[in-house]
């Protein structure tokens, strides 16, 4: 449960360094605190990702520019993510991470919380922090470990080693990384195409677990993976076999593409659709009430549910075809946690999930 839950936080901070602002292209790609900053807030995320690949290889080119990676060929899945950030200040772990410019918050099995810090010389993880089986977990990277350096480009490198952490007791945690900008091309989906920085990072978990003075278990996990950045709002990555670690055709596991928002097609110009939920704000809710913006074709119902499947608030709603409503929910006196807001239509539901902080 710990590996899945820190796993879905790891790939969620990535996926946030993916993305960045459009700008005027440049004749060699670099990223610096001004391209990441405009991320570092709520947005709707369109991502597609494959299933486990068995024996795929990638070929990444070579090293230095003039590289294509061509992500046209895998048969993807696609989902929605939403990135959701808040002030440090107002989460229940804040004196844990005081040097935090950032936190993120993820819906796992319970809220989760990913503390980040950027300034001029780089973008840096500090650790995360939930409850896990009843208690607190708190991992906290000592020193903070760097997720990009600025300037960011062709030649970019560095290494981290932090100090063993203990989020429980009786476990530990030690990581090291290896990172490089290893080349710069062009990103190629079905899609579009958009020039891109290949960023290879090489990372080294040791787990150890303790019982009483003795040693119950000790494991080290070695992770490849293949970031590309771009300016326009689009990345990829891959997840490497590590045998083919500083390989430039290596066997993939896993393949993924993650958009600003969901891209048309050619043949497929832009819709607005018939009905949905669009927008909850101010989110997280923090003051007992929020505005639901959706749309429908009739009348219809907003209906608020608990993680346990049980209605907590349902409202009756006139909808004006063609036009975006707001309604205000109001609902005093919810506990922290991960709500799900349900409309339902005469052409169907739709639903969005909600996060409540005290």
């Amino acid at each position: 449960m710990y590996r899945l839950l820190r796993n879905v936080l790891l790939c969620s901070s990535v996926g946030v360094l993916l993305l960045a602002i459009a700008m005027p292209l440049q004749a060699q790609i670099e990223f610096t605190r001004a391209d990441i900053e405009p991320t570092l807030q709520d947005r709707d995320l369109t991502m597609y990702n494959t299933d486990e690949l068995s024996g795929v290889t990638f070929d990444l080119g070579a090293a230095g520019g003039g590289q294509v990676y061509d992500f046209s060929g895998f048969t993807y899945q696609q989902s929605t993510y939403q990135s959701v950030f808040v002030s440090p200040s107002v989460t229940p772990y804040a004196m844990d991470f005081p040097t935090a410019t950032h936190a993120q918050i993820f819906a796992a099995t319970e809220v989760a919380y990913s503390y980040m810090r950027l300034d001029d010389n780089g973008f840096y993880d500090l650790g995360f922090a939930t409850t896990y089986s009843g208690s607190d977990f708190l991992l906290q990277y000592d020193p903070e470990m760097p997720s990009l350096l600025f300037p960011l480009q062709l030649g970019s490198s560095w290494d981290y080693n932090s100090n063993e952490a203990t989020p429980l007791e009786g476990f530990t945690e030690q990581t090291r990384m290896e990172v490089d900008a290893v080349s710069e091309g062009i990103l190629m989906t079905t899609q579009g195409n958009w020039p891109a920085l290949c960023v290879r990072n090489r990372t080294w978990v040791t787990m150890r677990i303790e019982f009483a003075g003795t040693v119950v278990s000790e494991e080290v996990t070695q992770s490849v993976n293949y970031m590309f950045l771009t300016k326009q709002g689009v990345s990829a990555s891959l997840s490497v076999d590590t045998l083919d670690a500083l390989s430039w055709n290596p066997r993939v596991t896993v393949a993924g593409l993650t958009f600003e928002q969901t891209p048309n097609t050619v043949d497929a110009p832009a819709r607005v659709d018939a009905f949905g939920i669009s927008t909850v704000y101010p989110h997280p809710v923090t003051n007992g009430s929020a505005t639901v913006a959706w749309r429908a074709d009739g009348p219809s119902t907003l209906a608020v549910y608990d993680a346990c499947g049980r209605e907590l608030r349902r409202v009756a709603v006139d909808a004006q075809p063609g036009v975006t409503q707001n309604t205000q929910l109001l609902m005093p006196g919810l506990p922290t946690g991960t709500y799900l807001i349900r409309l339902t239509t005469p052409a169907g539901s739709a639903q969005r999930t909600m996060l409540v902080l005290r």
